[in-house]
């Protein structure tokens, strides 16, 4: 049988996104439940052809444009903080519990939605169907088991056949093999069926997601990223640069292998609560770029509690070619660092982002050590620790850097002085020191110093002498040499 209207609507609007969920029409939309038989499908003849939504087709690209941005709605930070406590649990691996956890959900009214995918827990392809009924869950689980879930399928209208008697409308699980089957569809031109399976292991995602996940008033999309970027760490990797590795300061990894991006299956030697946000945005160049989320505001990481961040590390390898630009952004809390690199490497350029978040965060960037690779110009933004946003201030600088160059920068004291240090050679810098206007129509005000020559070995801080918005183009800057970062002491001080 065909479940009851509002859960059909729950089938009917799931649609492989970016987080592969679905959300129901909502009171006060003028779409109504359920889809398959109501509204703009019905003006397509979807009912009677039993056909898929066509976007070419006015009604249909309504209905999905409205679907679309329901989707939209679930990529919060709510969802992305529940995903990850999942994906760290190992759930989106575990078709028994899939099998309970969404039984379960149903039994105290909490309707459940299955996310499937035929890869890891990353895949770009998935899919999601609504369990209504469960057939199996024996004690003690022995071999040759198989247990069944009835589903409603969006991508099979209600009618066609029943769901009962429709494989395309049930997943078997396989409990003592850890594995579960999904009938996905049918290939129109060899006539062979389309399975996904996966196991506790290996291939695809079974993961239960209950129906208050996804049932939260809704919200701009740009409320929901303001949440993350408070929640946590956000680190984007755009246009031509790709991830090779990421790394922390006790050598776990977030990939299994350098340069192949899959995910590190061992939890024992994995970054704890460091996921990639699968997305499908592209930029302007076609090109989809990378998308980061560390949780780290909830319970204790790495052994330290999570108000002592002191110590933790993130080490970024970013692989490119000459003559095609990256851009890169990392946000965690108050703090933001972006640059635009005017050609990658083949051989990797480094991110070490140190003390994620806290008033003592740093930023390496490194060079690979071929010294006949041309050099790579950087272009950095970056703001520090600021309890106050109602005039922010922040720095601009620009660095050529080849040949196994390190540079190191931080925003410190408020972010009113930015600490510069190049431990292997000479570098020059451009340096902008930014504030708002007070008229929020104009330009930012700055304070620029051209071609300052950065010593080998010497830990230097720049200052204006005043961020007043009236006085800072004029205002003189210090140089002070200091010992090390976040020191106190100053060895020498000029003015430039």
């Amino acid at each position: 049988m065909r479940p009851s209207t509002a859960s059909s609507q729950r089938a009917a609007t799931a649609s492989a996104c970016a987080w592969n969920l679905c959300t129901p029409a909502r009171d006060g939309h003028f779409f109504i439940e359920p889809i398959f038989s109501s509204n703009s499908y019905v003006n397509d003849g979807y009912v009677t052809s039993g056909d898929k939504l066509h976007l070419e087709n006015p009604n249909s690209a309504e209905v999905g444009d409205e679907i679309n941005v329901k989707h939209g709605y679930q990529f919060g930070a709510d969802l992305i903080h529940w995903f990850l406590g999942k994906w760290t649990a190992g759930a989106l691996h575990d078709p028994v519990r899939a099998f309970r956890e969404s039984r379960d959900a149903y039994q105290r009214g909490d309707w459940p939605v299955f996310s499937v995918s035929n890869d890891n827990e990353f895949s770009q392809d998935g899919h999601c169907v609504t369990p209504y009924a469960w057939n199996g869950d024996t004690s003690p689980i022995l071999p040759g088991q198989r247990w069944e879930i009835l589903c409603a399928n969006p991508n099979y209208a209600p009618g066609t056949n029943p769901d009962n008697n429709d494989d395309h409308c049930k997943i078997f699980i396989r409990p003592f093999e850890q594995q579960f089957e999904f009938h996905m569809s049918d290939d129109d031109t060899t006539h062979k069926s389309i399975f996904w399976t996966g196991s506790n292991t290996d291939g695809g995602r079974l993961l239960t997601i209950p129906f208050s996940m996804l049932s939260s008033q809704p919200v701009t999309i740009g409320d929901e990223i303001m949440a993350l970027l408070a929640a946590g760490v956000v680190i984007i990797l755009a246009d031509s640069g790709q991830s090779s590795q990421i790394t922390d300061e006790q050598g776990r990894t977030l990939f299994a292998t350098p340069g192949v991006q899959i995910v590190n299956p061992d939890p024992g030697t994995r970054i704890p609560n460091l996921m990639p946000v699968p997305h499908r945005e592209a930029t302007y160049g076609g090109l989809v770029s990378e998308l980061y989320f560390w949780r780290r505001d909830d319970g204790p990481l790495r052994g330290v509690p999570a108000s002592n961040i002191n110590g933790m590390e993130l080490h970024h390898d970013i692989l490119g070619s000459a003559g095609a630009s990256y851009r890169y952004v990392m946000r965690a809390h108050s703090t933001l660092t972006s640059f635009t690199a005017d050609q990658g490497s083949a051989s990797g350029h480094r991110i070490s982002l140190f003390n994620l978040g806290s008033a003592a965060q740093r930023v390496m960037i490194k060079a690979p050590a071929d010294s006949t690779a041309p050099a790579t110009t950087f272009s950095i933004q970056t703001a520090g620790w600021q309890t106050s946003h109602t005039t922010p201030i922040w720095f601009e600088f620009q660095a050529s850097m080849g040949g196994n160059q390190e540079l190191h920068f931080h925003a410190g004291n408020g972010g009113t002085q930015l600490t510069a240090h190049s431990p292997n050679s000479d570098a020059t810098l451009d340096i902008r020191m930014l504030t708002r206007s007070s008229d929020p129509t104009a330009d930012p005000i700055a304070a620029s110093r051209s071609e300052i020559v950065l010593p080998a070995g010497q830990v230097v801080r720049f200052e204006p002498s005043s961020w007043q918005p009236e006085a800072l183009n004029s205002t003189p800057i210090r140089r002070a040499v200091i010992p090390a970062f976040g020191s106190g002491q100053v060895l020498d001080i000029t003015t430039i």
